[in-house]
C-alpha cells in the first residue's frame, strides 16, 4: 500500500518516480515531488530538481506533460512545464507574463495565460510577488 503525502491540493506518493534516460544506457530514478520544472530544447528535456540538480532526457515534452499533469504540473509555454506545488507567484499584469518558483522566473505564453486564468487552482498566486 502506497503512503500518500498531501501538500496543498496535490497528493504525492512516495512510490511515484520518473525514469530519466541518460546517454542511452544509464537510467536514473528520481521522485516527481522533487521536480521544479522541465524545459525542452530541441530533442532534449532538461529537468530541474529542487536540490539544484539537473537531469537530461531525450523524450518528447508531450510525454512528460501527459504523465506529470496528474501531479499538478502545468504547461506554461510550448517548451516549459512547471510543478504547481512550487509556484510562489504569477504575474499577469505586465506585458511579459511571468511565473515564479521562488527566485526562478519563467515566461508564460499568451495562449497559456488564458488557460491559467480559467484555472481556479492558481488564482491565489496571481500577482502576489513582493516586487510586483
Amino acid at each position: 500500500m502506497k503512503e500518500i503525502i498531501t501538500v496543498d491540493t496535490f497528493d504525492f506518493s512516495e512510490q511515484d518516480y520518473i525514469i530519466c534516460h541518460i546517454h542511452g544506457k544509464e537510467k536514473e530514478f528520481f521522485f516527481v515531488r522533487d521536480v521544479l520544472y522541465c524545459i525542452c530544447e530541441g530533442n532534449y528535456i532538461t529537468i530541474f530538481l529542487n536540490k539544484g540538480e539537473e537531469m537530461l532526457d531525450r523524450e518528447l515534452l508531450k510525454t512528460y506533460d501527459e504523465y506529470l499533469f496528474q501531479y499538478g504540473f502545468f504547461r506554461i509555454s510550448h517548451n516549459t512545464i512547471v510543478n504547481g506545488r512550487y509556484i510562489t507567484a504569477i504575474d499577469l499584469k505586465n506585458k511579459e507574463k511571468k511565473c515564479f518558483l521562488g527566485e526562478i522566473e519563467l515566461t508564460i505564453s499568451r495562449r497559456r495565460v488564458k488557460l491559467l486564468e480559467k484555472s481556479k487552482l492558481f488564482l491565489p498566486l496571481i500577482a502576489k510577488k513582493d516586487h510586483l
